[in-house]
């Protein structure tokens, strides 16, 4: 299965690493509020190969909150933390992701 290929500037370097998530229900309604360049953390993302758009695909819906803005600042959330970590590290020595 190909990866999904985006040709925007903030997707420069990232094939194979960005995953199109279809959103239903009250999660198009939260899509409104995201914020490109923030973190979020997404909950039962369930994803599948998709032979239509020939890559992994995520897929999200239901009434629960599934998306919630994670804040940078905030050091008690390991996750997150281990993340800015090797993005700072792969901007640091040059490195592709």
């Amino acid at each position: 299965m190909e990866s999904l290929v985006i040709n925007e500037p903030w997707a420069q370097g990232l094939n194979g690493y960005i995953v199109k998530i279809f959103l239903e229900g009250e999660q198009r309604q939260m899509a409104e509020s995201i914020t490109a360049g923030s973190f979020y953390s997404i909950r039962k993302l369930r994803l599948s190969n998709s032979t239509v758009e020939a890559c992994v695909c995520g897929h999200l819906g239901g009434g629960e909150r599934l998306i919630a803005k994670a804040n940078p600042n905030k050091t008690d959330n390991e996750h997150l933390n281990g993340l800015l970590r090797q993005v700072s590290y792969i901007l640091s020595h040059g490195l592709n992701f």
